[in-house]
């Protein structure tokens, strides 16, 4: 049969994991767009990193689905992309007696779902694993199958893997209109006209816009944001799950739990938006630090080293929306992929995936390789496995992040595996990530990025077109020029 070209909007982690999955097909051909530099920059880099338990979302619904299969399909997923997850657990922390009633609901609600394992047991039982925890709390539901994974290095995985397997991915491209046509779709974008015989909408939070071109106004998104704080590795001594408060209609609440990093993450607050906006309020932090206190009344906010805010898609519906346009059947919507979209992404993938084959009856590649092996990290190294690194390449012997102890060589793979921005550099390695938040190696790295990359330092950006560091040098000589 004629190859099949499959547009994918959005890079999210929702639209790289639909990529890796559809590269594995032999009559598919895919391209991927983004408005942003790099992949995971919407939704992705700014959540929680929490891989849900499948106990909070209403049975029936498309988030109950996929949240529980994902959970499971999670730790395959990090396995082949060579992406870190730990099954740390979680606790739902009751204070009140009424409280506990909720507690069982959760986990009746759990059962309907199919998720095994939860319990409930006594604040003192809870304290044991969590000294820390506030004497107040007098019960708690423990989910044991709760995980944590890092939202931004799942999607930058899943991008390597499916580029590998044969993707293209085309960023700093925004979507202005589309052309249906009867042979074709015309994607009309900043960076010129795409023909696709189907496209997949991924677009996140601009998932109602993309659907609107499509003539599909049913899907009504709403912006949720949510404001965090992160906390440096010494905040993470004394916490070793992940805890949350009862949930509300609107949130799982504002959670506090380890990040698959080693620091630790505070938030986020839920706050209904009419246009885009991640500025953080004095209002939305002081919120964490009053629903905080109330799970550890002692935790020590001085070692908070940053704060954040993320958006989230909500579709009126209160569900995630997944299928064929009833307009067109070229076009497949993947919008309002609110928490636990990331949970669920490895899940939805795949049933894109087997969606796909049934209707269009397409085969495995012999050549489909589902394995992406993550970079070598100093700071995971023993003294031996260091020495000998330096040995063949000195460039891991020199350090530019101190606080996370990230090297020159790690930088220099990350520009070559798909890093063009500082931010890119971030994601990929953690330089900057730490308590100085760059400001010792974002000049080193700048440095580096324009070596690699052929740029004058001065076009060097953050994360996207006019984001640049830099305005001009002060001296004659810049930082890179042309080797002879």
């Amino acid at each position: 049969m004629k190859k099949k070209h499959v547009l994918i909007i959005g890079a999210g982690v929702i639209g790289t994991c639909v990529a890796r999955e559809l590269s594995r097909f032999e009559e598919i051909s895919i391209d991927v767009v983004e408005k942003e530099a790099d992949v995971g920059w919407g939704t992705t880099k700014a959540n929680s990193g929490i891989v849900h338990g499948g106990y909070t979302s209403t049975p029936g619904t498309l988030r109950a689905k996929f949240e529980v299969l994902g959970n499971r399909a999670m730790e395959r997923w990090c396995t082949e992309l060579d992406v870190p997850f730990k099954r740390i657990g979680a606790y739902v922390l009751a204070c009140k007696e009424k409280d506990v009633e909720i507690l069982h609901q959760l986990k009746q609600q759990g059962k309907k779902n199919n998720v095994k394992g939860l319990k409930i047991i006594s604040g003192d039982e809870a304290r044991s694993i969590e000294p820390i925890l506030n004497k107040n709390i007098i019960a708690a539901l423990d989910a044991p199958m709760v995980g944590i994974v890092s939202p931004y290095l799942l999607a930058i995985s899943a991008f390597e893997n499916a580029r590998h397997n044969g993707v293209n991915f085309h960023f700093n491209t925004k979507v202005i209109s589309v052309e249906m046509l009867n042979d074709h779709i015309n994607v009309i974008t900043t960076d010129g006209i795409f023909l696709a015989d189907l496209v997949i909408n991924c677009a996140g939070i601009y998932s109602g816009k993309i659907a609107n071109l499509f003539g599909d106004t049913y899907i009504k998104i709403k912006i949720y944001k949510g404001e965090y704080f992160l906390g440096d590795k010494e905040l993470c001594k004394g916490i070793t799950k992940v805890n949350f408060p009862i949930p509300t209609p609107v949130s799982k609440g504002i959670l506090v739990a380890p990040t698959i990093e080693g620091t630790v993450i505070l938030g986020p607050t839920s706050e209904n938006i009419d246009t885009p906006s991640t500025a953080t309020t004095y209002e939305g932090l002081e919120k964490i630090k009053e629903s905080i206190k109330k799970i550890y009344p002692d935790i020590d906010l001085s070692l908070v080293i940053t704060e954040f805010t993320g958006l989230r898609a909500k579709d009126i519906s209160g569900d995630f929306v997944i299928g064929w346009s009833p307009k067109d059947n070229r076009v497949f919507h993947l919008a309002g992929i609110q928490s636990p979209g990331l949970t669920g992404a490895p899940a939805i993938a795949e049933y894109v995936g087997n969606v796909f084959k049934n209707r269009f009856s397409v085969h495995t590649k012999k050549q489909f390789d589902p394995i992406r092996k993550a970079p070598r990290r100093l700071s995971e190294m023993t003294p031996e496995e260091t020495e000998q690194l330096w040995e063949k390449d000195p460039a891991y012997g020199r350090v530019i992040c101190r606080c996370e102890m990230v090297s020159e060589a790690e930088i220099r793979e990350a520009i070559r595996r798909g890093a063009t921005t500082l931010d890119g550099i971030k994601f990929r390695t953690r330089a900057g990530m730490g308590r100085c938040q760059g400001g010792f190696c974002t000049p080193w790295i700048m440095k580096i990025l324009a070596e690699e990359l052929k740029k004058p330092i001065t076009e060097i950006t953050k994360k996207s077109i006019d984001s640049e560091i830099v305005v001009g040098n002060t001296k004659e000589k810049t930082y890179y020029e042309e080797s002879e």
